[in-house]
């Protein structure tokens, strides 16, 4: 069994970055895209949610039956911390969903309601082994349960700083 502690500490972590960024976009603009194809703060708030459940839903998926045998080359992956690379835009292949873009106070209950859901789903998992419970990441492969987990803390890195090129844009 991993360390869990960790994995809650590194995601208690990457949710106050996300929001320390976050809260610098003053209420009046969290709504406006400053240009063509450049998300809001709101539906970068959105994304960060819908991915978190979506990961959440597969690790339940996956966890519900026994694991399938998987050669350890297809376990290899790039390191999870380069999910926090900007140079290159990525487009999700989970559309975002416009109903779930909404003003800051919804936008941070509603990730407060995903993360807590996403933590009580790990709790009540915490005395089984998931290293053998696997499912593909559309660039980084085969990830186990844990890796998924840290993953989504990766990934609201990566969107953090997105968030700090609309405060650059916004504060200029």
């Amino acid at each position: 069994m991993r360390n869990l502690a960790r994995i809650e500490k590194f995601l208690a972590t990457s949710r106050a970055q996300f929001l320390a960024v976050a809260d610098r976009i003053s209420d009046a603009r969290w709504l406006e895209s400053p240009a063509e194809d450049v998300w809001s703060a709101g539906a970068i708030t959105a994304h960060v949610g819908i991915i978190e459940e979506s990961i959440i839903l597969g690790c339940k998926k996956v966890t519900q039956s026994d694991p399938r045998p998987i050669s350890a080359l297809k376990k290899i992956h790039l390191p999870l911390a380069l999910a926090t690379w900007r140079r290159k835009k990525i487009r999700s292949p989970i559309p975002l969903q416009q109903e779930r873009v909404h003003d800051r106070k919804r936008s941070y209950a509603s990730l407060q309601e995903t993360r807590q859901a996403s933590l009580a789903f790990m709790e009540s998992l915490h005395d089984r082994d998931l290293r053998a419970h696997r499912f593909p990441h559309p660039i980084f492969g085969s990830l186990n349960i844990y890796e998924w987990y840290w993953f989504i803390g990766y990934h609201e890195l990566r969107h953090r700083k997105q968030l700090c090129e609309l405060v650059e844009i916004f504060h200029r």
